[in-house]
């Protein structure tokens, strides 16, 4: 907060972010979870795909909000630890979690949600603020 001329300006958050996405990609981690502890086929995909989604809305959050969302910012902490375990656990530590073709797709998917998530906020909301 600022004072102007003894009038408190509120500072305005540029975008806001939604619990509800984080809760269903939430849930969806948790499912591909369940999937790769009780060994089912496609766990490892759904696992590397909803990480990749939550991470990407989290990392687009986090520049419309500017970091001050508290569970934006732990998300978006979370994420980049992901991210580099995923990375680095390829080069060292023998091959950890994924090889070097499932770091690729999750990178890819990672940069293809975040495009799709900062495309939806910038055409999305233009179709709302247009006055009639």
């Amino acid at each position: 907060m600022e004072i102007l001329d003894d009038h408190l300006i509120e500072e305005k958050v540029s975008g806001t972010f939604k619990v509800w996405p984080v809760m269903i990609w939430g849930f969806l981690l948790l499912v591909a979870k369940f999937f790769r502890i009780s060994h089912w086929p496609g766990g490892l995909i759904m696992l590397v795909t909803f990480s990749a989604g939550l991470t990407a809305y989290a990392f687009s959050g986090f520049l419309r909000c500017k970091g001050k969302n508290w569970l934006n910012n732990l998300i978006s902490i979370t994420g980049l630890i992901w991210t580099a375990y995923i990375v680095i656990g390829t080069w060292y530590y023998n091959e950890i979690l994924l090889n070097n073709r499932g770091a690729l797709i999750y990178l890819s998917e990672l940069v293809f949600f975040f495009l799709l998530y900062e495309f939806l906020k910038r055409f999305g909301n233009k179709k709302k603020n247009k006055r009639t």
